[in-house]
């Protein structure tokens, strides 16, 4: 049997989010959250390591557009020994041909926790 504890967790996104990805972006032993969310930057939690999460989103990037983010993966794509994070975003509903979409996914470097845009 499941118990909620969305409360006690201190996230709070009452928004439609569409994907998340789990990884320990910091390297501190526990696994943070990304949150993809319909309209509306993506979100990033920090595990506190207590049952608990604080949104880092603002101290997280330098940059984080208002898309459709369905999705996102954890690699060390620079091979420097932390996570950087891809974001992929979906396609708007009704377009008929490649030229319409709006597709912007972003590739964001981790220098110390910062993460930068390289897409």
């Amino acid at each position: 049997m499941f118990r909620d504890i969305t409360e006690r967790s201190k996230i709070n996104y009452t928004g439609a989010s569409y994907g998340v990805a789990w990884g320990d972006y910091d390297n501190d032993g526990f696994t943070d959250l990304w949150a993809g969310n319909h309209g509306r930057s993506a979100t990033l939690y920090r595990n506190s390591g207590d049952g608990t999460f604080e949104n880092v989103t603002l101290e997280a990037f330098e940059h984080q557009p208002k898309e459709d983010f369905h999705g996102a993966a954890w690699a060390d794509f620079d091979n420097d020994g932390d996570l950087d994070l891809i974001q992929l975003v979906g396609a708007d509903a009704g377009k008929s041909n490649l030229e319409d979409l709006q597709i912007a996914n972003r590739l964001y470097v981790n220098n110390q926790g910062i993460f930068s845009d390289r897409l």
